[in-house]
């Protein structure tokens, strides 16, 4: 494998084969006092980005091996089967590192790390729940988060009835209750266990459990009623004591811990996946192409969902560089990997080859976030000498750039009076 290999797996977005992993290995992870218990953070059912990008790395800080993955449960749980990451081929002129995409083999995991507070986030299909209980019983953990912020409701997105969680907790022999509980400053959903074989680690201030484990064949299972437990919520305009991380830190150790004590560490080398500010470390497993766009999403996402990105997204791309003609990468795909869920996207421009993540299910968020990140790569026209030709008072590229031009899409679609005809000049 060669440079020229490269760079034709960029423009043709196709990843390179495994075989050009000793050519490109991945980096080694980064991991504070090593246990070599590995950790799958799945990513699937609900795409956070504080888990995405917060509780990855504290993982790693307590000593945790951590690939997070937005792929199918069932595909990444199979040892040997390969998966699409990121690996590292140098940089660019312009200093910026080339991260292209690549296939690599599954390594076996110790324990799952997944979560959902949204009713209306994608399903645990049943090959999932069928991979999943397989996993624990023969001496995997699992770890279950059933809320993130702590906020009072149950769940914080989405309706109780259809909650896709709900089938996952029962797969293990427990409930989810319908309300919320207190515990301190926080309310979470609180958990019923069937029989004896569940053991109560904490219960909320008005004594119902919150955090629930129990051992499942080989392996041990830990529901726990908020990422909140272990992980101060980005974005809230708060900061946590030095006790409460303490606290925090304490708790995931030992959820952790205990999940995996159901078969030795996995160990080896810690050439893993990462995410580097982006979405890696594993992709989805299921791929479209069209009119030079590739989306990249989970089997669990809704038929309609990319029904509408297939038809609106090369309509609002071709509009969006009407109205700001810049250069774009015209020799290789835009990249966008659909997440789990709802909450936003995020843009890469410090890597390449560049992606854009959408996490939306409803239009307004589909079409709205796909040109407030489009238009994140946008810089404007050049002038004669190659260079761009002005900035605006805000700057180009930023997030008030990006939310002009997403409101003018927006306006398109709805007659919402709050876009004040942005979709005209």
């Amino acid at each position: 494998m060669t440079p020229a290999d490269v760079l034709a797996s960029i423009q043709s977005g196709d990843p390179l084969p495994s075989a050009a992993l000793p050519t490109y290995p991945l980096p080694e992870q980064e991991v504070a006092g090593d246990t070599g218990i590995h950790v799958l953070l799945d990513l699937a059912h609900h795409c956070y980005m504080g888990a995405m990008w917060g509780l990855a790395g504290q993982l790693k800080d307590g000593g945790f091996r951590c690939v997070s993955s937005h792929a199918s449960l069932d595909t990444v749980l199979e040892p040997g089967r390969e998966s699409i990451v990121r690996t590292l081929a140098g940089e660019a002129a312009d200093g910026k590192p080339i991260r292209p995409f690549i296939r690599w083999p599954n390594r076996e995991a110790n324990v799952v790390v997944t979560f959902q507070a949204d009713g209306k986030a994608p399903a645990y299909a049943a090959t999932e729940l069928a991979s999943l209980r397989e996993f624990v019983a023969q001496g995997g953990g699992l770890v279950v988060f059933a809320d993130i912020n702590a906020k009072g409701r149950c769940p914080a997105w989405g309706d109780y009835a259809g909650w896709p969680l709900r089938q996952l907790v029962a797969a293990f022999g427990a409930e989810i209750r319908r309300d919320s509980v207190p515990l301190g400053a926080g309310t979470m959903p609180a958990f019923s266990g069937g029989g004896d074989d569940w053991e109560t680690i904490e219960a909320a201030d008005t004594g119902e459990p919150i955090v629930l484990r129990r051992a499942f064949g080989k392996g041990r299972v830990v529901l726990a009623g908020s990422m909140w437990l272990v992980h101060h919520p980005l974005w809230t305009g708060t900061e946590q004591s030095v006790s409460e991380k303490a606290l925090r830190a304490e708790r995931l150790a030992d959820y952790v811990s205990w999940a995996a004590a159901g078969k030795p560490p996995v160990g080896g080398d810690l050439q893993l996946p990462d995410t580097h500010g982006g979405a890696g470390g594993i992709y989805p497993e299921c791929e479209r192409r069209f009119g030079g766009i590739h989306v990249l999403y989970a089997a669990n996402q809704p038929t309609s969902v990319l029904q509408l990105v297939e038809e609106e997204y090369p309509k609002i791309r071709q509009r969006i560089l009407e109205w700001l003609p810049s250069p774009v990468p015209e020799d290789e795909p835009l990249r966008i990997l659909f997440g789990a869920g709802t909450g936003g996207g995020w843009a890469v421009n410090a890597f390449y080859p560049k992606e854009n993540g959408i996490i939306s299910y409803e239009l307004a968020g589909i079409v709205g976030i796909f040109a407030h990140e489009f238009a994140h790569i946008l810089s404007g026209p050049r002038n004669a000498a190659g260079d761009v030709a002005a900035n605006w008072f805000d700057g180009n590229q930023g997030e008030a750039h990006a939310g002009f031009f997403q409101g003018r899409i927006l306006a398109s679609y709805t007659d919402n009076p709050s876009m004040r005809d942005c979709n005209k000049i």
